[in-house]
């Protein structure tokens, strides 16, 4: 639902440029499935009952980054700067989200327990 409202309003949008070609049209594709994987980071970071939880984050994480199809090396340099861009955005997103949900749930704790 995110990638079709994305996609309307990016429709007609041209990338002129090495900058907006190589770095700001993969963050811009790759924008639903990273709010997505913050929502996975969140979730998880909320269903774990650890120590560690960031331990658990890893693991949606480590599929985000590792799924992606591409990880295909062809020749060109900007075509590996977009791909390094779309498979790692979403895996930071989660971290992202389950860092901030951590923070929020630490912060709540400690109001209701003064």
């Amino acid at each position: 639902m995110i990638a079709v409202a994305l996609w309307k309003v990016t429709e007609r949008i041209v990338y002129r440029g090495n900058f907006e070609a190589e770095v700001f049209m993969p963050l811009v594709q790759s924008l639903p499935f990273a709010l997505m994987a913050a929502v996975v980071g969140a979730t998880v970071a909320m269903l774990v009952e650890s120590k560690q939880p960031l331990f658990w984050v890893a693991l949606p994480a480590a599929l985000y980054a590792f799924s992606s199809q591409d990880w295909v090396l062809t020749a060109g340099k900007p075509f590996r700067i977009a791909s390094v861009i779309v498979a790692l955005f979403p895996a930071v997103s989660c971290f992202v989200g389950a860092v901030v949900t951590l923070r929020w749930r630490g912060r709540s704790a400690q109001a209701s327990s003064s």
